[in-house]
């Protein structure tokens, strides 16, 4: 009998093991043979069960073996194994017995036999139907070792536990497992834990703000499922609008392209469109509140049709809501040819019309005037329709809102097909109002009519033949305004001015006019000037003098003056003008600029300045990537840094930073391996690297080393300092490939002065610091050069270089093995 129950055990493990289809026959086949002879049932199933928990490896056999484990309990535990009610207690008494000796190894030593054993209970757990019986003493049991395994140092092991503290929150309302569970979810180090929390969390009103904020998580994968999970099991008016938004702007802006089409296709299309929306467009729209958000929900709309194939219905322009308007602007950004907004204004004469007809509703009107930009404009009687209109119904009109004025000028820069014509018609325009030019609102509205025309232009030899009489009668008498709404929109004005003048005499002759408002104005004119310059210099030369100084390099001075500003605007205004200048190569890429963008970056005082900080963690990295000189640029700027540091006033913010942080930061940016493509390494052509790149490191190690040997020597201790001296751990070293000619005698430079400035530090018994740091410096130097020295002299017979090795895995686990 023995050995019968022992060969239907092994030969129903082995069955489940191979294919997850003959599980549940094989759980037939382990309940007749427990119900045969328990003991010997239970000998051999232990037996077979200790074998899957020491193996750590998520080979396929054993998977399908910890599933069919989990079922079989959870069919111990149903009616449905012995449906006489005595034989069925005795089966669940069975399971019971299963779960405890699991429970019992979860805390083993073993890493494989706490992640199987967690493993199998989770499943069991969620296997589990709801009106399963477990004891009060399991219960307790189950809860202790799940929440201590989910603390586990293994992610591995920690994931295993999530299933089943999901499962346990789903059943009960605990504010301990709540707890560990939000703690899982937000700040676990693993993106695999976080992941498996989003794959087994139950949606409820307590947790759908956590899982919200998981699409912004670190880690590709775990947004991906976090808009899996929100398509799947949120309803989208469970959301609220300013939920539904964000979602939109963190999806369709995710710098992941598989993010972006998981949010696309998984979780706007099919989850929301056509589930929560049915498929209809303006439903979809109204649950976004078009009127507040259409600038975020006209590219999602856009990019439904585009990539889901899911084209925008016929519109109706004679009955336009709000959610209709924001389709018709989809809708046109979608026509890539006239004809098929033809089906929507077939004619200008029917654009106009429409434009007519909703000159009263701000936000319709909006949407029509971004249809313009797509309109077949060769109907010449219905041109002259839209120009008359544009003209008497809107530009004379000083009822229309002024934000409407560029959109409506540009409009009609295109339908007239001259500049000068638009110049002229507007100078009369303002000379026929000129009945209210003393007042502040016509003033206002003469600047964004001017504004918009500005805006509409090209750039030209001598604009001045065009627009000198609006800039004298307008823009300049606004600059005198006291009004700052009014001052700004004339500085705006007067340097779009400026750039459309090719041959520069307008902008050198204004320069001044900024560089006075920079220094003297508020700071909202202060921000519109500075931006100006910084639009001047990426346009201009500016090389005319003015007192024996460049005008350029006035304006640059200014620049990286208001850069070190205390208002944190200016700052970070200043801050992105400089780095687009830069890496635009407009301005040069000079030491003390860099230097002083890089303390503005790693100065605590910005830690709250998320716009600056973004914009110079961005430039930094694709700074350095763009050319090998930018490297070097970067490398002439690491012993300034390091000094500003090192002598940083106790009072000074910059005193608070880690100086190893920073040095690794410039070390990160002038790494030679991370900017050896591919292609180079397949090759093994690494001149280009010996040239510019590999040697950087060493000649700021040789920098930093030579400035412990004065310290050491002298009185002082700069650079003996433990957060200077961890920067060498950062230092990545060539390899004799890279390290060619005078790169080579760099290296060998290295070892002997770092051998020099270690000798001199054990000679110093209260340096003892400095020498543990030089002597493990040296330690890598000398198994770098014996590496290399090795490396030259290893000869194979095959002619290949390492060793190589057979590695055979088999797709199947033995439960009989030998």
């Amino acid at each position: 009998m023995e050995a019968q129950i022992r060969g239907a055990v092994f030969s129903a493990l082995n069955d489940a093991q191979r294919s997850f289809a003959s599980h549940h026959d094989a759980c037939s086949t382990l309940a007749k043979a427990c119900i045969t002879d328990a003991v010997v049932f239970w000998k051999y199933t232990i037996q077979a069960l200790n074998r899957v928990l020491v193996i750590y490896s998520r080979d396929p056999p054993v998977e399908r073996l910890v599933e069919f484990f989990s079922k079989f309990a959870v069919y111990l535990s149903s009616k449905e194994s012995n449906p006489e009610d005595k034989m069925g207690n005795e089966q669940r008494d069975a399971c019971t017995t299963f779960m405890r000796y699991l429970i019992h190894h979860t805390s083993a030593s073993s890493k494989a036999v706490r992640f199987r054993t967690t493993q199998i209970l989770s499943r069991i757990l969620v296997n589990l139907p709801e009106q399963a019986e477990i004891s009060e003493t399991v219960w307790e049991q189950l809860l202790e070792k799940m929440t201590s395994r989910s603390r586990d140092r293994l992610p591995r092991v920690r994931s295993a536990a999530v299933p089943g503290l999901c499962r346990l929150q789903s059943c009960i309302e605990s504010d301990e497992i709540r707890g560990t569970v939000t703690t899982l979810l937000e700040s676990d180090s693993s993106p695999l834990v976080r992941k498996t929390v989003l794959d087994n969390l139950s949606p409820e009103q307590w947790n759908i703000e956590l899982i919200l904020n998981r699409t912004s998580d670190t880690s590709e994968d775990v947004r991906r499922a976090c808009y899996k999970v929100l398509a799947e099991k949120i309803d989208l008016q469970s959301l609220t609008i300013s939920q539904r938004v964000t979602l939109l702007r963190r999806g369709r802006l995710d710098r992941s392209s598989h993010v972006r089409k998981e949010f696309l296709q998984n979780l706007v299309y099919r989850g929301w469109l056509e589930g929560s929306c049915d498929g209809d467009f303006y439903r979809l729209c109204e649950l976004l509140d078009p009127e507040t958000y259409s600038e975020d929900i006209v590219p999602i709309l856009c990019e439904v049709e585009e990539r889901c194939a899911k084209p925008i219905v016929a519109l109706d322009v004679n009955h336009l809501t709000r959610e209709g308007a924001v389709l018709l602007s989809a809708f046109a950004k979608q026509c890539e040819e006239s004809e098929r907004l033809s089906q929507v204004f077939p004619s200008l004469k029917s654009y106009a019309e429409c434009l007519k007809y909703y000159k009263h509703d701000d936000f319709i009107l909006s949407c029509l005037i971004q249809v313009f930009d797509k309109l077949d404009l060769s109907d010449e009687a219905g041109r002259r329709d839209l120009i008359s209109t544009l003209q008497k119904d809107f530009l004379e009109d000083s009822q229309i809102p002024d934000r409407h004025y560029p959109g409506l000028v540009r409009a009609l820069v295109s339908s007239m097909g001259s500049q000068s014509s638009v110049a002229g018609l507007v100078a009369e325009l303002l000379i026929a109002d000129g009945s209210d030019g003393s007042s502040e609102q016509a003033t206002f509205r003469a600047l964004k009519i001017v504004e918009g025309l500005l805006l509409a232009s090209r750039p030209q030899n001598d604009p001045e033949v065009f627009f000198s009489s609006l800039i004298d009668n307008v823009v300049l008498k606004g600059l005198v305004n006291p009004s700052v709404d009014l001052r700004s929109v004339a500085i705006r004005c007067l340097s779009m001015y400026c750039l459309l003048d090719k041959t520069e005499k307008t902008a050198s002759r204004n320069a001044p006019l900024f560089l006075q408002v920079l220094d003297n104005d508020v700071l909202q004119l202060q921000l519109i000037a500075l931006e100006a310059i910084v639009d001047i210099l990426m346009v201009h030369e500016m090389r005319d003098d003015v007192d024996g100084q460049s005008q350029r390099q006035m304006l640059i001075v200014s620049l990286t003056n208001c850069a070190g500003s205390t208002e944190a605007e200016l700052r970070t205004t200043a801050a992105e003008g400089i780095a687009k200048l830069v890496f635009s190569r407009r301005i040069p890429s000079e030491p003390g600029i860099l230097v002083r963008l890089i303390l503005l970056f790693c100065n605590p005082i910005s830690a709250d300045d998320v716009r600056l900080r973004q914009s110079l963690s961005v430039f930094f990295p694709a700074f350095a990537a763009s050319r090998s000189s930018h490297r070097l640029c970067v490398e002439e700027c690491f012993m300034p840094t390091i000094q500003v540091l090192m002598k940083a006033p106790e009072t000074s913010p910059l005193r608070q930073l880690d100086i190893s942080q920073v040095g690794h930061f410039l070390l990160e940016l002038t790494n030679p391996n991370a900017y050896c493509t591919k292609r180079t390494r397949a090759s093994g052509n690494h001149a280009s690297l010996a040239d510019a790149d590999s040697m950087i490191h060493s000649r700021i190690a040789l920098k930093l080393i030579n400035g412990a040997i004065d310290d050491l020597e002298g009185d002082t201790s700069e650079f003996l300092r433990p957060s200077v001296l961890r920067i060498l751990n950062g230092v990545v070293l060539p390899s004799k490939e890279q390290a060619e000619g005078d790169a080579a005698q760099v290296g060998q430079d290295l070892l002997n002065i770092t051998r020099k400035a270690k000798e001199l530090a054990e000679s110093k018994p209260k340096r003892k610091h400095v020498a543990n740091a030089l002597s493990k410096f040296y330690g890598r130097l000398l198994f770098l050069k014996v590496h290399d020295d090795n490396k030259e002299n290893e000869v194979s017979k095959d002619g290949s270089d390492g060793v190589s090795a057979l590695i055979h895995k088999t797709e199947n686990l033995s439960i009989l093995g030998a």
